[in-house]
């Protein structure tokens, strides 16, 4: 059964949400005027400039993600940076289509994407094929990977294995590497 999409005309239910803003706004601006409340009038001209305001910033940050996310897409099988950044921002308007784009880069060699792959089949479930895409990512500098890795040993308590990579992080100049790394030290020292 199809849905009716008209709406009744004598409704108020069709009447738009930042409608009825306007009319609440309005009244506390004439309420103002018809008591001589400066303050009620100060209020109400105030908040429906906001209104507008927001609105109108909605609307343009709405536009501007719907260009990011045109753009990011047709560069994304291109590009890896543009492949993760599509990912990451907007992985649930590509479910499954994500992973399959990053599988394909991490294919072509493009190890930049090890981590956010990496990352995706962890969440899936799939713990030893992700360590194994961050294994090689590390073996191919990426300081994120390695930093990864650490956080997974340091989990197991093995620790010799995390200050490896912990330091191989800290080389690569990975933020919190060095607070961990000497948060290892400690475990192994102690």
């Amino acid at each position: 059964m199809a849905k009716s999409l008209s709406r009744s005309r004598d409704s108020t239910t069709s009447l738009e949400p930042i409608v009825l803003q306007y009319i609440s706004l309005g009244g506390i601006f004439i309420l103002g005027v018809v008591i001589k409340d400066w303050s009620l009038i100060l209020i109400g001209c105030g908040l429906l400039a906001l209104t507008l305001l927001v609105r109108g910033n909605r609307k343009r940050l709405e536009k501007d993600r719907s260009v990011r996310f045109k753009r990011l897409q047709e560069n994304a099988t291109q590009s890896p940076e543009d492949a993760i950044s599509l990912v990451l921002e907007f992985g649930e308007n590509l479910p499954g289509h994500g992973v399959k784009l990053l599988e394909r880069h991490w294919a072509a060699q493009h190890y930049i994407v090890g981590v956010t792959l990496a990352n995706i089949l962890e969440d899936n479930g799939q713990t030893d094929r992700a360590e194994a895409i961050l294994s090689v990512a590390h073996d191919q500098g990426d300081g994120n990977a390695s930093f990864n890795l650490g956080m997974i040993e340091y989990d197991r308590k093995n620790f010799a294995e995390a200050l490896v990579y912990f330091s191989a992080a800290e080389r690569d100049g990975v933020s919190g590497a060095s607070s961990w790394l000497r948060k290892v030290r400690k475990k192994t020292e102690g």
